[in-house]
């Protein structure tokens, strides 16, 4: 009976653990910078499809507006409701597909860059709070900046959306 009770709470364990290094988004607005640096590190091995589901996934956000549709601004509610499936991925997928383009125009060994910054501003809109803010990073002697957007949901901030990485002038 002993051996099961340790398998179990064994498992539990690794479960939540699991969990808990698999879990999306951050509890602060200041951490999304580096949630996203460390997201990036890994970008080298990352598929399109891995990309997709690392960020706040269309089912996620459709989900988050059934859940709460009696509290959200109807203009949320409305606009969460028109996204379409098929749109949003191709947009998060052109995202994957210009920030791996423009890294290797750079050069970019995405595991060898080092965090530099991230600068934000929280938005509200329609009862939704927004963050918009710049990643900033280098790479060999270089300087780059790469815009992030993410959304507080549950009590996480969550990453909708990483682009527009450019190289930045001194």
């Amino acid at each position: 009976m002993k051996k099961l009770q340790f398998v179990l709470i064994a498992l539990i364990t690794a479960t939540l653990f699991i969990s808990c290094q698999n879990s999306k988004g951050v509890s602060k607005a200041e951490d999304m910078g580096k949630y996203a640096f460390d997201f990036l590190k890994n970008l080298d091995e990352t598929t399109k499809d891995g990309y997709i589901t690392t960020l706040f996934t269309i089912e996620e956000i459709k989900a988050f507006g059934e859940r709460n549709a009696e509290t959200l601004d109807p203009k949320a509610k409305e606009g969460i409701d028109r996204i379409e499936v098929q749109n949003h991925k191709e947009r998060i997928g052109k995202d994957y597909n210009r920030l791996k383009e423009r890294g290797k125009k750079h050069e970019i060994s995405w595991d060898a860059i080092e965090y530099d910054s991230y600068d934000f501003e929280e938005k509200d809109k329609d009862g939704i709070k927004f963050v918009r803010g710049k990643l900033s990073f280098k790479h060999k002697d270089e300087n780059y900046i790469l815009a992030i957007s993410s959304v507080l949901i549950d009590g996480s901030y969550m990453l909708i959306r990483i682009n527009g990485l450019t190289k930045k002038d001194l």
